[in-house]
């Protein structure tokens, strides 16, 4: 707008105007299906939003017209609640890991109708390590929405989100995208940032799993659905700093929820911003287990003292549970995290070969079309030399060794430093170990160029920007020739690298170091070196030897026997004498190692003297760990500024000198527990120390006794004492176990053991506590099954931790929670949900009432069955009994058995009795022999009828009867009943009569078995003497 009003100073101005045009509720709702996917960062989780129940509307702004109603069910309802008006889902604290099913009603005012809107909750808690090493890319053109915004319908339905998650399980090796957990999403300005993590077991490095998306970007993109910008995203290439730069992964435990229709997702909250410094050296920062303290599976531990360790899994022995060693065969290359951004720093590497050529590091683009810095490093073989060669934008700088320097594909461990100071540039071999053999006789070398080159890089640039992977054993997508060999502790700005890497389908090497592995005998019962001990090989054409280094605490053969442990009382020390020949190993280089535990702050832990009255001494200064040095340029320090030592725990110093240069380490040496100095290439690199030295405070080293002990480290406990890694003895009864040439000279004040009372005579704790000994200090603790809150100590249960009724108790010292029916879990919070598309519970109890009716009604039915089956009035006497009749009682005999093969001579012989299959005129022969009566035996039979429930003799007889009826009188055959077999002892069938009765039988009983027996008795003459008529 412009106003003149007729005035020259006019002025115009802007003013912006936003329509919005709304969408009318013209269309009716149908039934939708809203899944809901909630990632609970350590079930830590308040009441949040976590989407809207979905139903199918083609309107956008017609919310006001609908009402939403749920459908929970009881069990549901202290889980989640429904806004009546918005539909807005709301999941409260504390819901279990799990899914869950129930639905919504939807009501539209202008249409009248209502709806059923279906929805699926599925919590799954989200790890800090699934966290802490998380993957992330960076892809255009495409926001949240769109990413998890479903396709399709039915089977076939799909979006970005889990194709991400698929492709990537199976660029890995992993079946199921379940393995494959979507950390955060972040829109960005035309980009969208996703973090991600791969659990196998354990979880994956994020170079890994960065670096399978890298290898397979095009497959990847397609698969997808995607373009990929970055990965990994690296914020830092711009330089925006001078000091140094790194990328930080910031996140809270606020949730973040992207929604669309019929699919939300709520995930973590994250950022990235470029942060200046160099995060290497005070690494870690705050000393706090985190998820990617410990690598490949380890578990990370802080103890009473606060000190931080990882119990790890065979065969990674970093301070962390790295990987150390990883072995290459000249066609392998394997990626990891990029080397930190920072203006000066060192970088470290081991390696061991016999072949001359080979890429052992590389760190810039990944070929030389990339866009983006032209920076890189590459450390090579070359003719079995070292070069270093390096570009920070400007101007390439190599650095090569000459010719006439002995080679290092010699099959020994060699040692590169990389050490850069802004553009300065110096690279050193094996801590130039062939210069210090070659100083003068004062000590000083004319001459370092045989193991060490410096340079500066032309340009301005001073910081090392590269946005990709640091690749160990080759280099991708060049022809260079692969490193074949064996890498190892790669350090580089204080941080030990975990070399463990491996991608299916991709040559990139073998962990550890398998040549070196079958030296040592690692995968042997019993190891070259013992189980206590670190072996180093070296391979030599012909054979492969190894030697040992024991670990802290250890020593003696195959590092076997433990060290002994001695407590440093007032006014103490030990003082060891040591050969003339054993000095003179450690003029030019030298180490020095102890364990100590103490509570001072201040003290000397040893002192080493030469002939000018400089001295190397390890002093406590404020707790922290000093080094000062004279090596006759005035005094030096060298000190661990960040890292506790006094904290009443055990931990091991080691200090190493190679001329002027010095390392020192804490406890394995990462971080904060790692500080060097340079050698300093003027000064004399002897120190020759005398013949005595002492720990546990400034003794003069003569062969005297001192009056008093000054820098006294008085309550303090030393164990494993080394010089130049030989074991010193800690009692003079010790000496013969020591090298020839160290003993133990003096010592006063000192006793064996370190024992403490720290609870002996201290104040009573207060109720529910109990004293807890912390080595020369003491806490008040709750006793086992209690908790301290703000009142004090308090039981486990006293929160109610036991959800839906569940009854607490404490066992073990942990909670344990005795659950109602239906519910179950840790804390009863895990119940059998039931689908409310299912049967309700009245259709239910419904159901088991008609079973129970249907159940009567079959016995019922089986009562009436049974009835029915009684003989019918006409049948009743067939087998019935004549009450005058019973007094017959006699037993049953089987009257055709006859034993083993044997004839019976008691029963009857009843085959005569046998209907045959064809009858003949015949007379029957009464007196068959035994070869006709086998035969008859043995003679097929007419099929048998089926057999019925229970035998019915009365039809048997009654056919019997019929067929005497029907057949030809006049072939009728004689039956003889009362024939006993061959050589039978019995007399006559006694169900008849007795065999011993001569009188005539009476049939006439026979006429009251009913109407079908009287034909029979008339057949044998019933009321006839058959005597007489005879």
């Amino acid at each position: 707008m412009w106003d003149r009003n007729g005035k020259p100073d006019s002025r115009t101005a802007t003013n912006t105007l936003t329509i919005v045009i709304g969408d009318e509720n013209d269309n009716d709702q149908k039934s939708g299906h809203q899944n809901i996917y909630v990632y609970n960062y350590e079930g830590q989780l308040s009441d949040a939003q976590i989407g809207r129940v979905y139903v199918d509307d083609p309107d956008d702004w017609d919310l006001p017209d609908k009402t939403f109603n749920n459908l929970l069910p009881a069990t549901l309802q202290n889980y989640f609640s429904v806004a009546l008006d918005t539909g807005m889902l709301t999941m409260k604290k504390g819901v279990p890991v799990g899914t869950y099913n129930f639905q919504v009603t939807v009501y539209d005012k202008k249409f009248s109708s209502t709806v059923t809107g279906s929805v699926t909750v599925t919590v799954q808690q989200l790890s800090d390590e699934a966290v802490m090493k998380s993957g992330s890319i960076r892809l255009s053109g495409m926001t949240a929405e769109e990413f998890v915004t479903t396709s399709g319908s039915g089977p076939t339905a799909t979006n970005a989100y889990d194709k991400f998650r698929t492709k990537l399980a199976s660029l890995l090796g992993y079946n199921s995208k379940d393995n494959v957990d979507i950390v955060s999403l972040t829109d960005g300005d035309g980009y969208l940032d996703v973090h991600y993590s791969v659990h196998g077991s354990p979880y994956s490095n994020p170079s890994q799993i960065e670096s399978a998306i890298m290898l397979n970007q095009g497959e990847f993109e397609k698969a997808v659905g995607v373009t990929v910008v970055q990965v990994p995203i690296n914020l830092c290439m711009d330089e925006l700093y001078d000091d140094g730069c790194y990328t930080d992964f910031n996140f809270n435990q606020q949730p973040y929820l992207v929604n669309a229709n019929g699919t939300s997702y709520l995930l973590m909250k994250t950022s990235l911003s470029a942060e200046a410094g160099c995060i290497d050296s005070v690494f870690p920062e705050p000393e706090v287990c985190r998820g990617d303290y410990c690598f490949n599976g380890g578990t990370c531990v802080k103890d009473d003292w606060g000190t931080l360790s990882c119990t790890c899994p065979p065969g990674y022995d970093g301070p962390r549970c790295q990987q150390r060693r990883h072995t290459f065969d000249g066609s392998s290359i394997a990626f990891y995290d990029s080397l930190s951004v920072c203006s000066e720093g060192r970088t470290s590497i081991d390696f061991i070969t016999t072949q001359e050529n080979g890429v052992i590091m590389y760190s810039g683009p990944l070929s030389t079309t990339s866009q983006g810095p032209s920076d890189f490093l590459s450390l090579t073989l070359s003719g079995g030399l070292p070069v270093l060669k390096i570009n920070l934008g400007t101007k390439e700088l190599s650095l090569t060794l000459p010719s006439s320097t002995a080679k290092l594909n010699d099959g020994k461990w060699h040692h590169i430093d990389i050490d850069r100071d802004n553009q300065i540039v110096t690279m050193t071999i094996d801590h130039c170990e062939t210069a210090l053999n070659s100083a003068s006789s004062n000590g000083t070398v004319s001459d370092w160029s045989s193991c060490r080159r410096s340079d500066t890089v032309p340009g301005p640039d001073v910081l090392l920007n590269v946005q990709s992977f640091l690749q160990l054993g080759g280099q991708y997508q060049s022809s260079a020739t692969g490193f074949s060999g064996c890498l190892r502790n790669l350090v580089h700005n204080t941080k030990l690298y975990d070399l463990s890497f491996n991608i299916p389908n991709w040559g990139s090497g073998t962990n550890g170091c398998s040549n070196e592995a079958r030296a040592c005998g690692e995968s042997s019962s019993q190891p070259v070196c013992g189980q206590n001990a670190t072996c180093e090989s070296v391979w030599l054409p012909t054979v492969q030897k190894a030697s040992c280094r024991c670990a802290s605490g250890w020593y003696g053969n195959q590092c076997a026997k433990e060290a002994p442990i001695i407590d440093l009382k007032q006014q103490s020390y030990l003082k060891w004498s040591v050969s003339a020949p054993i000095i003179e190993l450690t003029v030019k280089k030298m180490s020095f190692q102890m364990m100590f535990r103490t509570r001072k702050t201040s003290g000397t832990l040893f002192l080493l003297t030469n002939a000018a009255q400089n001295s190397i001494l390890l002093q406590l200064n404020s707790g922290r760990l000093t080094l000062v040095y004279n090596m006759g340029a005035g005094e030096k320090r060298l000190a661990l500024f960040n890292a506790t030592a006094n904290n009443g725990q055990w931990h091991t110093v080691r200090m190493e000198r190679y001329g002027s240069e010095f390392l020192l380490s804490l406890d394995g040496g990462e971080g904060r527990n790692y500080n060097y100095q340079m050698a300093i290439p003027s000064l004399s690199v002897f120190f020759r120390m005398l013949t005595y030295f002492s720990v546990g405070g400034s003794i003069l080293p003569v062969n005297t006794a001192p009056s008093s002990v000054p820098d006294d480290l008085f309550s303090t406990c030393v164990r494993d004492i080394r010089l130049s890694d030989n074991w010193l003895p800690m009692t003079k009864a010790q000496n013969s176990e020591a090298l020839s040439g160290l003993a133990l000279y003096d010592s006063a004040s000192v006793v064996e053991g370190c024992i403490r009372n720290d609870c002996a005579n201290v104040p009573a704790c207060p109720a529910n506590q109990e004293c807890y000994p912390l080595w020369e200090k003491y806490e008040c603790r709750c006793v086992p099954g209690y908790i301290m809150d703000t009142t004090g100590c308090v039981s486990l249960c006293q929160s109610s931790p036991c959800l839906n009724g569940g009854t607490c108790q404490v066992i073990n010292n942990q909670i344990s929670c005795e659950c109602l029916s239906g519910w179950s879990g840790d804390v009863c919070g895990t119940m059998a949900i039931v689908d409310d598309s299912s049967l309700s519970g009245g259709a239910i109890a419904g159901i088991v009432i008609a079973c129970i009716v249907l159940l009567i009604l079959v016995i019922l039915l089986l009562v009436f069955i049974c009835i029915r089956r009684k003989p019918e009035e006409k049948e009743k006497f067939v087998l019935e009994v004549d009450p005058d009749d019973d007094y017959i009682r006699e037993n049953v005999m089987f009257y055709d058995e006859e034993g083993a093969g044997e004839e019976d001579h008691d029963a009857y012989d009843l085959t005569l009795l046998q209907k045959p299959s064809l009858e003949t005129l015949a007379r029957p022969n009464f007196y068959p022999d035994k070869a006709d009566e086998m035969t008859r035996k043995n003679a097929p039979r007419p099929e048998a009828q089926p057999r019925l429930d229970r035998p019915d003799v009365g039809t048997f007889i009654d056919n019997r009867i019929k067929d005497a009826e029907d057949d030809d009188p006049f072939a009728d055959s004689t039956r003889q009943y009362d024939f006993e077999g061959a050589n039978s002892d019995a007399g006559s069938l006694s169900s008849l009569n007795t065999s011993s009765s001569d009188a005539s039988q009476d049939y006439d009983y026979l006429s009251g078995w009913g109407p079908k027996f009287a034909r029979l008795a008339d057949m044998y003459g019933a009321g006839q003497n058959l005597e007489e008529n005879s």
